[in-house]
């Protein structure tokens, strides 16, 4: 039955390195890009690219923003990477069904140095931005570009505070209580070339480690509708990546998960019955509002 699997897009193995749960609701996360980046990474705009430890966008860009991020909804968090400053920067807060319908962005460097300024306090800044509004709370003189720090992010409750090269101070802080969870990911908006006008360092990311408070699990659909024993069922949702059992009905199934999205391929079991399809985490179980119908 598993090789009913084989149309499923990319199925692909996650190491322990990659990707750990820590406890009933915690979530920890750690990508050195040594070799690939892990592909819980969406990549869903700027061609994103890792080489000998350095993470970055291949075509990077302000309209679409570039964008990768990890599929995890999580609450309060702990976010840690390296990056060499150019105009980057970190999603604290977004969808990756829709990252710029609503978000919070830290841009890290920016202040016009993406696009061929190169005086006063350009390219040694930190700020925050929202769907509706940039420059928040712009913290000048804080990076050389094109030279290597180490950004720290907290989020907790709402208040996020960034933290430089290991600093038990933080350098700039940002409330904001909109957002019970979201998903995090890097930015960057520096063409990747040396010279002339809209240029300068390019960004990368390295060394990037997630420590957070996990949001609990619920499928939002499956398809199709109903089916055979031994048929496949595609089942999404939100926080499903740590799936660690699927059931129909209460009856165990085989599955796989799919990334970077959160999608599982089920195959419905012997003796299921009809009812709703159940998804376990580490965090709890996800259960549908539709029923499955066992098809004879």
């Amino acid at each position: 039955m598993l090789g009913r699997f084989a149309y499923v897009a990319t199925l692909m193995a996650i190491s322990a390195a990659e990707m750990l749960a820590q406890g009933p609701a915690t979530i920890t996360f750690i990508d050195t890009f040594a070799t690939r980046p892990s592909p819980l990474w969406n990549n869903l705009n700027g061609n994103w690219a890792a080489s000998d430890g350095k993470y970055y966008a291949q075509t990077p860009n302000d309209s679409p923003l570039t964008y990768t991020g990890l599929p995890f909804d999580i609450a309060d968090y702990r976010l840690t990477v390296t990056t060499v400053v150019g105009d980057g920067g970190i999603w604290l807060r977004s969808d990756e069904r829709d990252p710029y319908a609503d978000y919070i962005l830290l841009v890290i460097g920016g202040d016009g140095y993406g696009q061929g300024l190169r005086g006063g306090n350009s390219g040694t800044s930190l700020y925050f931005a929202t769907q509706s509004e940039s420059g928040i709370n712009q913290v000048d003189n804080v990076f050389t570009p094109g030279e290597t720090y180490t950004i720290t992010v907290t989020a907790e409750g709402g208040t996020y505070s960034v933290y430089i090269n290991g600093a038990t101070t933080p350098v700039d802080t940002f409330v904001d209580t909109s957002f019970v969870g979201g998903q995090v990911g890097l930015y960057d908006d520096q063409p990747n070339t040396t010279n002339g006008n809209g240029s300068g360092t390019p960004t990368t990311f390295s060394n990037f480690g997630l420590t957070g408070i996990a949001l609990p699990p619920t499928v939002t659909v499956f398809s199709p509708g109903g089916g055979v024993v031994g048929s496949a069922v595609k089942i999404a949702g939100r926080n499903l990546q740590l799936a660690t059992a699927v059931a129909f009905n209460g009856t165990p199934a085989k599955f796989a998960q799919a990334y970077p999205s959160a999608e599982i391929v089920a195959i419905v079991p012997d003796s299921a019955t009809t009812g709703q399809i159940q998804v376990t985490t580490p965090v709890g179980i996800a259960t549908s509002l539709a029923s499955f119908t066992v098809l004879p």
